[in-house]
């Protein structure tokens, strides 16, 4: 059998909120980035697209190089928790199955002007395949922080059950990974109570020197992370995580930067 091909995944908040600006033209530019990747991602995972004609704006641009990974049932036309997925129409690996759980724990629906209680965030799951070999990640989008009200015990909730999602899944793949913005900074209590769970691929952006993951200059703010699950990494030969700059074509996508994962199996 030929050696496994290296799985390639984009993840990004894109900020599609429903008063968001321009959005026609950052997907454009998104796609401008999209064909200057190298290699090409085999699968993209956008996080904060909101309203069905983001997606399907989304959908348009992105055609015909990558299909949309659309949800099941009766969400079929609607993105759940603002996630949503596409898969290389050429790629090696191909998506087996996708699924939406909600968050269990969430911030008060009342405080309207924060968003995150309507929104009814969760995990999406895609399991992807090649021969033998079976990858699933979940992403995600966790409760924001909004000043003084960080939610540590709501986050640190949806922390447990993406865990959880993560260990129930790892029986029968390769490979788990968890991708997204998880609105928690690595010193925190909630990212280090995890640390036995998974293997934070995203520390050597860190570590070279890149602070933020946003485009918040003023801060040092990294919320956006590429995990892999410990109990599966023995499978894993070699990781990289690069991150895709939202400014780089001449139009700033979004107020985070994008993640480029590349996992290389045995």
């Amino acid at each position: 059998m030929s050696e496994t091909p290296a799985l390639t995944f984009l993840s990004w908040n894109v900020h599609g909120l429903p008063l968001s600006s321009r959005w026609r033209q950052r997907c454009k530019a998104i796609a401008v980035l999209l064909q200057r990747m190298l290699p090409e991602p085999d699968l993209l995972l956008f996080s904060e697209v909101w309203l069905p004609w983001h997606w399907w704006t989304l959908r348009q641009t992105l055609h015909p190089g990558f299909v949309a990974v659309a949800p099941s049932g009766r969400h079929r036309w609607r993105p759940r928790g603002g996630l949503v997925a596409f898969s290389r129409r050429c790629s090696s690996w191909t998506v087996q199955e996708q699924s939406f759980q909600p968050f269990r724990a969430s911030g008060p629906w009342w405080r309207l002007w924060e968003g995150d209680g309507l929104a009814k965030k969760g995990i999406q799951t895609l399991i992807l395949s090649w021969a033998t070999h079976t990858v699933t990640i979940l992403h995600s989008h966790l409760q924001a922080q909004y000043r003084n009200r960080t939610y540590d015990h709501v986050r640190a909730a949806q922390w447990r059950q993406l865990t959880r999602c993560a260990i129930a899944r790892s029986s029968l793949a390769t490979a788990v990974c968890a991708a997204g913005d998880f609105n928690t900074l690595p010193a925190e209590e909630i990212f280090l109570a995890h640390r036995n769970d998974w293997i934070d691929l995203t520390a050597p952006l860190r570590d070279s020197g890149i602070a933020n993951s946003t485009t918040l200059d003023s801060v040092n703010e990294w919320i956006d992370y590429v995990l892999l699950l410990r109990s599966k990494a023995r499978a894993v030969r070699e990781t990289t995580v690069e991150l895709v700059d939202s400014t780089a074509a001449g139009e700033t996508v979004s107020d985070h930067h994008g993640l480029l994962a590349q996992l290389r199996f045995l």
